[in-house]
């Protein structure tokens, strides 16, 4: 846990920090094709970080918990954990509603925050966590200007973050749900995009 084409609503001057990153309807890359990434971290320096919020693994927060040594028999242990992306695949990243203060606390907004601290997992783990929780193992990162040209190329649309989105809706809604926000569907008639996006593979590592 130590580390944790062309668009129908362009990129502002605005930083994306807090905002969704909706997969085009047609992109085909194997790793982004239909995801929801909440960018976390965003700057023209250092570029983006994110997590996919919609692709589940088959680790429960139990594996984690055994890994740290943490105890716990509550239903914490039975939490699902996400795929948040091809980089750091072996760190944990916890996305939660914003109540306490934890040791290592990466990004925050008023709404969301990310953590990757021990001691929010101890705490999940003795049932005094945050009340929401979406934990994934790896994380999405772009080298700066990486990312504003996979939009610009019409790879990504930009979309408010919701905590409804995000730990409400079942993983396999929230792409659909996150399309509904910039007034799109899942239309299988676009054509798919050419070349291949490498969003997440060129990154801080």
């Amino acid at each position: 846990m130590k580390d944790f084409g062309q668009n129908t609503n362009p990129m502002s001057e605005k930083k994306l920090a807090g905002k969704f990153l909706v997969a085009a309807p047609n992109m085909v890359d194997p790793n982004f094709a239909k995801t929801v990434v909440y960018i976390a971290l965003h700057s023209e320096i250092e570029g983006a970080l994110g997590v996919v919020i919609n692709r589940p693994s088959s680790v429960t927060m139990r594996e984690i918990f055994e890994q740290l040594q943490v105890p716990s028999d509550g239903e914490a242990a039975d939490i699902p954990i996400g795929w948040g992306g091809p980089v750091q695949t072996n760190h944990g990243y916890i996305l939660h509603s914003v109540e306490s203060d934890w040791a290592v606390t990466i990004a925050q907004t008023e709404t969301v925050a990310l953590s990757i601290s021990r001691d929010i997992i101890e705490a999940m783990s003795a049932g005094t966590g945050p009340e929401q929780v979406y934990a994934a193992l790896g994380c999405s990162s772009w080298a700066p200007g990486q990312l504003e040209s996979e939009i610009a190329r019409g790879g990504w649309l930009i979309a408010p973050a919701t905590n409804e989105v995000i730990f409400s809706l079942a993983p396999d809604k929230r792409y659909a749900a996150a399309l509904a926000l910039v007034g799109l569907d899942e239309s299988p008639d676009l054509e798919p995009l050419a070349g291949a996006f490498t969003s997440g593979v060129v990154g801080h590592a």
